[in-house]
């Protein structure tokens, strides 16, 4: 939103805008189980490859697999929190693959859904949803899920919102590479490990 860190996180949609138009949001508990996390492999200072706009993860609830990103507001000399919520998918497609879901607001119901390898060495990478192929798979019933007609300040038309509902054949479903910007990830490097 008003963080390059959050524009790049959220190319992952970490990471442009969560309300890139149209949206797709997933519930709470979209994925198989719970990621659990590991202190070691999400600790320290993360940026954009190639930028420095440096953010953290801060572990609520390893079990749960959930997590806060923690990015600088030097104009508020504070820092921003999202809420992020880790899932595992669940196929053997998925291996090294986990979803990963970005709440604007901590406790928000509703998050945006991004694709994510699991950090290793230092390194993740995260891929954003193709809003149009989810909006389409969802009118063909390909995947599970709703759309609501939207028309939000300042459209001149209104537009689809979906809601992916949380089940184990959307999961499949979506280690297609075409429902992600498979050929534009985002990636991340650890700077260096918090103490």
């Amino acid at each position: 939103m008003k963080s390059k860190l959050f524009l790049g996180v959220l190319v992952i949609g970490i990471m442009l805008g969560l309300t890139s138009c149209p949206e797709t949001s997933v519930p709470r508990d979209f994925g198989a189980k719970p990621l659990k996390l590991k202190n070691d492999d999400w600790s320290g200072v993360w940026s954009n490859a190639g930028d420095r706009d440096d953010f953290r993860f801060e572990i609520k609830n390893a079990a749960e697999g959930q997590m806060m990103l923690m990015s600088p507001n030097p104009e508020k000399k504070t820092e921003e929190a999202m809420e992020i919520l880790a899932h595992e998918i669940g196929v053997k497609a998925g291996e090294g693959l986990i979803f990963l879901t970005v709440f604007e607001k901590p406790g928000d119901m509703r998050g945006t859904l991004h694709l994510m390898s699991v950090p290793n060495e230092g390194i993740f990478h995260i891929w954003s949803i193709q809003n149009e192929v989810i909006e389409a798979a969802i009118k063909t019933g390909e995947l599970k899920g709703e759309l609501k007609s939207v028309k939000e300040k300042g459209d001149d038309k209104s537009h689809n919102h979906g809601l992916l509902a949380a089940t184990a054949a959307n999961y499949a479903k979506l280690t297609d590479p075409k429902f992600w910007e498979w050929t534009k990830p985002e990636t991340f490097v650890r700077q260096g490990k918090s103490k």
